[in-house]
């Protein structure tokens, strides 16, 4: 299992691991610790190295990542290659979406002062 995170301004960083039968129970999947992990964008290439760490900001749980930061690239391509001890081969592609930036908020109320959205109303449970 891969979960990288490609954000521009902060390191590269990926969590692998081993999949989990539905059945096993409740339990931490396995990580791996000896693989080999490319990102390749435009010209460039970073091996992130095996340093398991947990994001003290978001509680999320990384086991590779790099002293790199990643561009702020809204047009190339990032690659990533993961290679395991057993010669397994994962491998994935995408870009970086441009931001939306929101230039107006607007709220509107209805008749009871509770705040709506065109078509549907938020009520309190």
């Amino acid at each position: 299992m891969v979960e990288c995170y490609i954000e521009p301004g902060l390191p590269y960083r990926l969590t692998l691991s081993e999949s989990v039968s539905y059945q096993a129970g409740i339990a931490l999947p396995p990580t791996v610790d000896s693989a080999t992990v490319i990102i390749k964008h435009g010209s460039n290439s970073d091996t992130l190295k095996f340093n398991p760490y947990t994001d003290p900001v978001t509680t999320k749980f990384y086991n590779y990542t790099s002293n790199n930061l990643v561009p702020v690239d809204y047009i190339s391509e990032f690659n990533l290659i993961v290679i395991d001890k057993q010669r397994r081969v994962a491998t994935a592609s995408t870009y970086i979406p441009k931001p939306v930036f929101i230039d107006t908020r607007m709220w509107n109320y209805n008749s009871s002062d509770r705040t709506n959205f065109p078509g549907k109303q938020i009520t309190d449970h």
